[in-house]
């Protein structure tokens, strides 16, 4: 893309900013934001300290560079001397346009090969939403397509590389002059794209097992093929369900027999290839014509007709070869002659295989579920957190719900607090009342609520419980052995059981709220009271009493100075508390109308869609998880507004304004309150993308004089017209000052944060 071409888009893009209202309230997204736990993978740190989620390919380069298709995370992921970095991908699965930089647009990979050159190949299969069936290549950091027109579908043979569609390539091989194979599961044939056309070399039009020595007759169930340098022969191994394993070869036109009897198994070495029991799930040819096999517990090599093993977690196994007893390959590459390297799914490493050992060299064993207690939060792995809370010191506190875990931030840090992993701990559950350390028990919450002392609260799914975690230990205050409807107001906590539990609040006095089924409860003094709702799961009751009234699946509760709050996300509006008397606040006040809209005007003219939590801040202020249109809400003086979230769910915008960011599923919010005319930050459990972030208004101002590019003391077109003049550069030699967020590039986020304060002053902008 041309600089002239960057200048106009970004000035168009501007232009949108500018007429699509996001200046409509000027005060509404006033902060910037950026993530503080979670969701960065160990990036920029040591490859054996990262987390992978399902490695689905590597690739080595001649210099011994390797690659990671980080498949769940739709990212391609570098090392480099030991240092772990993001070459391809955002987060989001999506494809994007030739000529965009790879390491920050968004990609959908497959699988992965090094090219000859030194440069990667990757298939992109996506055939929902944004459909993308195609064979991408990485050239100088930008991505470039190679084969496919973007449809899924059989290509037509004969037809130009790029002029047609890809049947949902899953896997990947490129010969020594460049050619490209891809194969597809639901396929079942091979493609060649060479010379800028496309032809079948094997498959024909239906999935099976059956032998033919004509190729494009053939019926195959690949899961893997590997091409030799030459090109001369393409190998296809076979694994029909655990049977029919086995590795055919094509070469000058003819399908043959290369390695296994058709069951499958692990026959010792030296036995024959065509009658070996072998166990394909990934293979690779070595420059010297070797064939390597991945196969549960082994790597296994063919050479000169004869089978042998490279790696074993058979310690007995004859010959001594290289050890591992938690070795369980299903992805290979071979540099050279027999340089192997492998992916280990069920540890999510990657590991080198060696002359006496197979040691790890990324990875470090999570999965990219759990990981990074006792270093930097930003360095963890969270796994669909769905709560955080924040006490008066500033800790911020997380459920991290699939982790089985309470975690704590202080001072940039995360540890666990609460909760060891998901299954275990004591059973039978601890009656009410009784208190065990709070990281021996096991836990799954889902809600979570910090006093100004730092004790917490939380909804256990486990038994349905309310349990609160103080001086290290964990207690259960309501709820029983298991989820039940054994409950009424007045009843004796210690007796009580809920159907289910959602959110929690908790008042100064420590009473505690509980949203569990179609109704709220308070619990107090070891007494539970009704507080809202008639059981039944329609919405009604406004202006009456709140024990009266319906609730559709109320969520998130907060409560602030007598008020208790309420996100009633069936019926996609926000209800009051007070006094007894039940309203509706946000969102429309019949509860059934649903959508996005209304921002600048009355909070109850205004819709939501799905909202599952509230917030509020000291001055009154409400926050509101609006899951549905992935954003967060914001009433102020009865007028709603957009706080944080462009309304495209996913991932993007760290350290640009949060009314520019993506978000995905909104589980929780928390705001730290610092004075009674003000609002601190506003805190996030941005569920989808495993994340905990911040929005942060301190770091307006900063943001906003570093948008005055040209010093005149005012943000306005000229310094737009600037930024986009430099938009996609890297820094140098763009000026940094241009880098609005100062993340070494002059991107989308640094246009957004001019246009969020364009036409002020630099005294309006930075009181």
């Amino acid at each position: 893309m041309s600089t002239i071409q960057r200048s106009g888009f970004a000035l168009l893009f501007l232009a949108l900013l500018l007429f699509s209202g996001a200046n409509a309230d000027a005060a509404s997204a006033p902060g910037t934001i950026e993530t503080i736990a979670g969701g960065a993978a160990g990036d920029g740190g040591s490859a054996t300290n990262a987390t992978l989620r399902e490695p689905h390919a590597i690739a080595v380069s001649a210099a011994g560079d390797l690659y990671i298709l980080d498949s769940s995370r739709c990212r391609i992921r570098g090392v480099v001397e030991g240092i772990i970095t993001n070459v391809a991908g955002t987060g989001i699965c999506a494809t994007s346009a030739d000529g965009s930089a790879a390491a920050t647009s968004p990609v959908a990979p497959s699988d992965m090969e090094m090219g000859p050159d030194g440069s990667l190949y990757f298939t992109e299969a996506l055939p929902e939403g944004p459909v993308s069936c195609r064979v991408r290549r990485i050239v100088a950091g930008l991505l470039t397509t190679v084969a496919g027109n973007g449809n899924c579908g059989a290509p037509t043979e004969g037809a130009a590389a790029t002029g047609t569609a890809v049947a949902y390539p899953t896997m990947l091989a490129v010969d020594g002059a460049g050619a490209v194979y891809v194969a597809g599961l639901s396929d079942c044939r091979v493609w060649k794209f060479a010379a800028g056309v496309v032809t079948r070399v094997a498959g024909g039009r239906a999935c099976g097992v059956q032998f033919d020595a004509d190729p494009r007759v053939a019926l195959i169930t690949p899961v893997a093929i590997a091409i030799d340098a030459s090109g001369s022969n393409l190998y296809i191994a076979e694994n029909d369900f655990f049977q029919a394993c086995r590795i055919r070869r094509v070469a000058g036109g003819v399908m043959s027999l290369f390695a296994g009897e058709g069951r499958c198994g692990g026959s010792p070495d030296g036995t024959p290839p065509l009658t070996a029991r072998i166990h394909p799930l990934d293979i690779a040819v070595g420059s010297t014509g070797d064939v390597f096999i991945a196969g549960f517990c082994t790597v296994r090599r063919i050479s000169g007709g004869i089978l042998g093993t490279s790696a074993t977690c058979d310690p007995a196994a004859p010959g001594s070869p290289p050890y591992r007893a938690d070795l369980f390959p299903e992805v290979l590459t071979v540099r050279g002659s027999g340089d192997v390297w492998l992916a280990d799914f069920q540890t999510c490493r990657v590991m080198h295989v060696g002359a006496a050992s197979v040691p790890v060299v990324a990875g470090n064993g999570y999965c990219g579920f759990f990981g990074g207690d006792g270093a930097p939060a930003v360095y963890a792995t969270l796994n669909s957190p769905r709560g955080v809370a924040v006490d008066d010191a500033g800790t911020v506190y997380i459920a991290d719900t699939s982790n089985c875990r309470i975690r704590k931030v202080v001072g940039g840090v995360i540890t666990t607090i609460a909760g060891n992993a998901c299954g275990t701990g004591t059973l039978p559950l601890p009656a009410v009342g009784v208190a065990i350390p709070a990281t021996y028990g096991a836990v799954l919450p889902v809600s979570i609520a910090a006093t100004s002392a730092g004790d917490i609260y939380l909804l256990d799914e486990n038994a349905c419980r309310l349990r609160k975690v103080s001086g290290g230990a964990i207690t259960t205050l309501a709820g029983g052995s298991i989820c039940g409807w054994s409950i009424s107001d007045g009843m004796a906590a210690a007796a009580s059981q809920f159907p289910g539990v959602a959110g929690v609040a908790v008042a100064s006095d420590e009473t505690v709220y509980v949203s569990a089924a179609c109704q709220i409860w308070s619990i107090a003094l070891g007494v539970v009271h009704l507080v809202a709702g008639t059981g039944s799961c329609t919405s009604s009751g406004d202006g009456g009493a709140a024990t009266s009234a319906g609730l559709n699946v109320p969520l998130g509760l907060a409560y602030h100075n007598g008020d208790l709050y309420i996100a009633e996300r069936g019926a996609c509006r926000i209800r009051l508390v007070r006094a007894g008397i039940i309203t509706t606040v946000a969102g429309h006040p019949s509860g059934t109308l649903c959508g996005f809209g209304g921002d600048g005007g009355s909070a109850t003219d205004g819709l939501l869609d799905q909202p599952t939590n509230v917030a509020l801040d000291a001055a009154g202020t409400l926050y509101i998880g609006d899951k549905g249109n992935c954003r967060v809400r914001k009433v102020k003086a009865a007028k709603i507004s957009t706080f944080a979230g462009n309304g495209i769910c996913g991932f993007g915008g760290d350290g640009g304004l949060a009314s520019m960011a993506s978000l995905d599923s909104l589980a929780a919010l928390r705001v730290l309150a610092v004075t009674a005319d003000t609002f601190g930050e506003v805190y996030i459990a941005d569920e989808g993308n495993d994340r905990i972030r911040a929005v942060r208004p301190a770091a307006l101002c900063a943001a906003v004089m570093r948008a005055d590019v040209n010093g005149d003391a005012k943000v306005n077109i000229l310094d737009l017209s600037t930024i986009a003049h430099h938009y996609g550069e890297l820094i140098p030699p763009a000026p940094a000052r241009y880098d609005q967020n100062a993340d070494g590039k002059i991107n989308i986020f640094d246009l957004s944060i001019p246009a969020g304060v364009y036409g002020k002053t630099l005294a309006a902008a930075c009181p």
